[in-house]
């Protein structure tokens, strides 16, 4: 018999889910001397945040900015684009704030499953049909709001399957970031003996 599985919402496990911050405008950032890491969607690459390029802004009073900045473990999505993005903050990026065109889930204390595993559901196929039906676009483009991520409906496998998923994804991530950097390395080292050979052309 096939079991079927309980479904939630995220309004129901997150302890906050809020949207980002537009730097246009009379947006509080642009001037100051304290400068802030901000995530863009560019930034949300493979289920991670790349740190590598990240963006600052000037702020003259942090204090006006902490509603949109990201915690440890929030769950980052994409709410604008063609392409829907997700990704785990790690804890070095923790005081970082969000662009306009990302949301932060910020699961409670006891919600019955994990950011990885909440993640990976929503970069999985099912989960992205089931977050570009919430869009309230009419084309291709997803266009969210912070209820309409609050309303996504999110499938909870029982424990041990979820320690089987997590491990999994995790698994999957570090696969994906070896491939990169071996890739690079072959990039490199090809360049550089190309250029070594035409150099004495």
């Amino acid at each position: 018999m096939v079991r079927c599985l309980v479904k939630l919402r995220l309004f129901d496990i997150a302890a906050i889910i809020f949207t980002g911050l537009s730097t246009s405008g009379r947006a509080p950032v642009g001037k100051g001397k304290h400068a802030i890491p901000i995530i863009n969607v560019k930034d949300v690459v493979d289920g991670e945040v790349d740190t590598t390029a990240l963006n600052t802004v000037m702020v003259e009073e942090p204090g006006k900015i902490q509603r949109y900045m990201v915690q440890a473990n929030d769950v980052l999505i994409t709410t604008r684009g063609t392409l829907l993005k997700s990704a785990v903050v790690a804890q070095e990026l923790t005081g970082s704030i969000i662009s306009s065109n990302l949301a932060v889930i910020r699961l409670s204390t006891n919600a019955p499953i994990t950011p990885i595993l909440l993640q990976a559901y929503l970069e999985s196929a099912v989960g992205q049909q089931n977050v570009f039906s919430r869009s309230r676009a009419t084309t291709l483009q997803l266009t969210l709001t912070s209820r309409d991520v609050g309303e996504i409906e999110v499938p909870v496998p029982d424990q041990q399957k979820q320690r089987s998923l997590e491990s999994l994804s995790i698994a999957t991530k570090q696969y994906i970031r070896l491939e990169k950097q071996a890739l690079e390395t072959r990039i490199r080292v090809s360049q550089q003996l190309f250029s070594e050979a035409f150099s004495g052309l």
